[in-house]
């Protein structure tokens, strides 16, 4: 018996995979087969009465053989199932593979199933974020739309905008009707300092999106730029930290001051995650990120790798 794709054959969480086996003999009477599983390392097997058939087999030059293939359903393919072992048993008759005296199988190649998480995106889609310090306390908003499955939401915090610690869990709303669900979260810890935070959407499979970072200073700013990634590619990512709830108007300038891109953004009370998409068909170089907020400018200078 040679086991098909391999002996220990990865599969993602949730999804099929076919599994065969090349049976071989020097006789033409093993066609009778049946596959059959084991949970428990192969203490014990189970058999799966529907994979039970009658192969052809062929002579290949010195052996007989042919091909039995089963597919394994999603229902047996989740995390917890990774470890299970498949193998094939024969008889020359249907009935001799309910006798264990009569039935044969390979007693060294036997398949064991790799169950991975794959990590599925998440079709879910997250339309804003933005914080603020509130009474001392930095407090959250987001809104998502999409929503087509349970998820929860990890609020995490570093105080490097590299390592991160999670802070607190809110659960998603499950409405799946609206169009836009909004969320919030109070930091119960009263804040200091400056600190970076983002947010981690899961689902129950353990798929993850993750929302932009954005930071906290306890420094009052009226208006202006906070964190610009910097140089960028495909998306010019910056944050925007206003004290009033406002609508301004972002451009991107090139160095021949010709404007290649406006946008309007309505920015809330806070800190103010936005983006710029689809920059890739942009020549790389210099350009000049200018917002704009009633009388107010700012601009800095971005490089487009």
């Amino acid at each position: 018996m040679n086991y098909s794709p391999s002996l220990n054959p990865p599969v993602c969480d949730s999804n099929t995979i076919t599994i065969n086996d090349t049976i071989r003999s020097y006789f033409n009477n093993y066609a009778n087969y049946m596959w059959q599983r084991s949970t428990n390392h192969g203490t014990t097997w189970t058999d799966i009465p529907s994979t039970q058939g009658t192969g052809t087999p062929a002579w290949n030059g010195s052996a007989y053989q042919y091909v039995s293939s089963y597919t394994v359903p999603p229902s047996s393919t989740n995390l917890s199932d990774s470890g299970d072992l498949y193998r094939v048993i024969v008889a020359t008759t249907s009935s001799n593979l309910g006798n264990s005296n009569c039935q044969l199988t390979d007693g060294v190649s036997i398949i064991t199933l790799n169950v991975i998480n794959c990590f599925i995106p998440l079709n879910i889609d997250m339309l804003s974020f933005n914080g603020k310090l509130v009474t001392g306390h930095a407090t959250f908003f987001w809104s998502t739309s999409k929503e087509n499955e349970a998820v929860h939401f990890d609020i995490e915090k570093s105080s490097d905008g590299i390592n991160f610690n999670k802070i607190g869990t809110v659960n998603s709303h499950t409405n799946y009707i609206s169009e836009v669900n909004h969320y919030s979260f109070i930091n119960p810890v009263e804040f200091s300092g400056k600190a970076w935070f983002r947010i981690i959407m899961i689902n129950r499979k353990g798929g993850k999106k993750y929302s932009r970072i954005i930071q906290l200073t306890g420094e009052q700013i009226s208006f202006g730029l906070g964190n610009i990634v910097n140089p960028f590619r495909n998306e010019l990512s910056f944050e925007v930290i206003t004290t009033n709830n406002a609508k301004i108007d972002v451009s991107l300038i090139d160095l021949f001051g010709k404007t290649v891109e406006t946008k309007s953004y309505a920015v809330y009370s806070g800190v103010n995650s936005l983006s710029i998409s689809n920059t890739e068909k942009w020549i790389p170089g210099i350009y000049i990120l200018k917002v704009k907020n009633k009388d107010i400018v700012i601009t800095n200078k971005v490089i487009k790798k």
